[in-house]
């Protein structure tokens, strides 16, 4: 009897480790799918974002151009209105009793 009680005690020990073994098997596929998911998801918010990054940076260099060209052209207004500036002031001189 002690034998067979030591036998049967051994058998359900054994099933249940092969339970808790396939529990775990069964765990361990959902996460992996999981993290698997998860990396995809991770994946197509990095593209997007790098998108973005390069749209952005493509706007940065089209707004410093646009900068420098409209920096150019205000001082050339600038130039022109002292010119002028100069002109009306040389003819007021001129016009002095």
């Amino acid at each position: 009897m002690k034998a067979e009680d030591e036998i049967s005690g051994q058998n359900d020990c054994i099933t249940a480790l092969r339970d808790s073994l396939a529990k775990l098997e069964n765990e361990s596929e959902d996460k992996i799918k999981q993290l698997a998911s998860d990396y995809k998801a991770l994946s197509i918010k990095h593209d997007s974002l790098q998108q973005v990054c390069q749209t952005a940076d493509s706007d940065v260099i089209e707004l410093k151009n646009k900068n420098f060209q409209l920096t150019a052209q205000l001082k050339k207004i600038i130039n022109e209105d002292l010119v002028n500036v100069t002109d009306l002031s040389d003819q007021n001189v001129q016009y002095l009793p």
